[in-house]
Order: structure tokens, then sequence, then C-alpha cells
């Protein structure tokens, strides 16, 4: 028989049997796999988020300078080259005014303070585009940029005085509408809109 001593010593430098050793790295393994997916879960959770965002955000500006757009509207019916003229085609909103804006400062861009501006969608594979068309009303020469994409509508509306009319024609009218609203669809359920009022009379 060992002394009580020696029995303790040798009890304390047992080592790990191998089915331990397995069952730590079995569990090791179980963890880092499951850290693994989640991290990179929240990764693609986080790059979605962003990408919402920079959706809103792009949509927000497209507003915020329609609306912009619309308060300057420009509407005489003594004067033929100004205008407004807005109606739905098929599913989405297709809207035509003059407005006093910012010229666009690029080679061969009409650089007028009185602009002709066109807004409408052109289906493209991932999702709707809106386009922007501007035009000097005196010379005529278009231009059209691209100004949202990956939408799922575009709906704009007119008020007569009493209802929402989904479309209008100055030259029928004689007037501008009351107040202009624009609806953007971002995605199945989402929608974002503003509403506008002409403020020169």
């Amino acid at each position: 028989m060992y002394p009580l001593y020696l029995t303790k010593l040798k009890n304390e430098q047992r080592g790990f049997t191998l089915i331990e050793l397995l069952i730590a790295v079995s569990l090791a393994a179980i963890l880092f796999t499951a850290l693994y997916k989640t991290f990179f879960s929240v990764l693609k959770a986080g790059d979605v988020v962003e990408e919402n965002l920079d959706k809103y955000l792009e949509a927000g500006r497209f507003l915020d300078r329609f609306g912009q757009e619309i308060n300057a509207l420009y509407y005489k019916t003594t004067n033929p080259k100004t205008g407004f003229k807005g109606e739905k085609r098929r599913i989405t909103s297709e809207v035509s005014f003059t407005t006093f804006t910012h010229s666009i400062l690029k080679d061969g861009m009409p650089t007028s303070d009185l602009m002709a501006v066109r807004y409408f969608v052109d289906e493209e594979k991932d999702g709707d585009v809106i386009y922007k068309e501007i035009w000097n009303p005196y010379i005529g020469k278009r231009f059209k940029f691209e100004v949202l994409k990956g939408v799922k509508g575009f709906d704009v509306s007119f008020m007569n005085g009493k209802d929402w009319a989904f479309a209008w024609d100055s030259s029928l009218e004689n007037k501008l509408p009351d107040a202009i609203k624009v609806s953007i669809f971002i995605e199945e359920g989402k929608e974002l809109s503003a509403i506008a009022i002409p403020k020169i009379r």
C-alpha cells in the first residue's frame, strides 16, 4: 500500500482520457459552427438593412426634389409653352410640367430657369425605374436620365378642390391642381409619399 500522500499525488497527475478529449473537441466544434452561422447571419442581415436604408434615402431625396419642382410649377393660359399634364399609364403614373428649377450645368444641357420636366417609369429586370426627362420649352432638345431604380410603383394624383384624381390636363382645366401627391412603393407594402402645393399662381 502507498502512503496517503503518494496516493493523492498519483490521482492529481492523472491526465485526460481519449474519450474526454473527443467529447471536448466535439463540443468545441458544435459551438464554433453555431457561432460561425450566427456571425454570418448577422452580417447578412446588416447588409439587407443597409441596402433598404439606401433605398429609403434615395426615395426621400427624390420626393424632396419632386416637391421642390411642384412648388415652383409655372403655368399661364396665355403661354402655350407652359403646361401641366398627368395621367395613369397602365399601373404607373406619368407627369409632365413646366417649372422654375436649377439648371443642370453639363455640356449640351438646357440652361434656362424655366424647364419642362417629365417623369415616367420603364420596366427593368430588377424592378421599375423612374426616369426624368428635361428640356428647355423654347428650344425642345430633350435629355433623359435615371433618377430612382428598383421601385415597385409610382403614383401621382391631383387635388381638384374636392377629391384626388388620377389624371389632369391644365390645357383643359385652365389651371393647376390645388395639390399634387406622389407615392413611391419601395417594396411590397412599403410606401413613401409626399404632398406638394404649387406656390406660383
